[in-house]
């Protein structure tokens, strides 16, 4: 027995309209629901009752050093991290061994390590020094350099 297709008929694509739809609704928009019932596109933010403390941000001279020479495309993946890491600087994933305070940011993409020390005291955080992942640059550096 022989098959016979469904439709041998062309479907064509709806053209795309730049007027919105009336009566729907996007699947995109999301609602609230006040304590009456009633609901509302509206974006509901509390406020803590606790506040994160920003840790400052310091250099070394030759950390400093490091910095301006990095390309644009990897100082500003640094800089992301870096505004993470100052409101929780002590990530214990992120801890190395053999010196005191110091963690790392790990770009793996680009292949860099960024090595910063935490001054829980003083509020700060300090680049000790930025290298290449190769042959342990940048943990060396920061070896001799503390």
């Amino acid at each position: 027995m022989a098959r016979r297709s469904r439709s041998s008929t062309v479907t064509r694509p709806r053209p795309i309209s730049s007027r919105p739809l009336l009566g729907r609704r996007s699947s995109t928009r999301s609602t609230t629901s006040n304590w009456c019932g009633s609901s509302r596109n509206v974006r509901v933010r509390r406020k803590s009752r606790f506040r994160l403390t920003t840790y400052r941000l310091t250099f070394l001279r030759d950390a400093k050093k490091e910095w301006d020479k990095l390309a644009p495309p990897t100082r500003k993946q640094l800089e992301k991290k870096l505004r993470e890491r100052l409101n929780t600087p002590r990530i214990e994933a992120d801890r190395l061994h053999g010196l005191p305070d110091c963690y790392k940011i790990k770009l793996r993409s680009v292949g860099y390590r960024l090595v910063y020390r935490v001054f829980d005291d003083r509020i700060v955080v300090q680049i000790v020094a930025i290298g290449k992942r190769e042959r342990n640059q940048a943990y060396e550096r920061a070896a001799k350099r503390l």
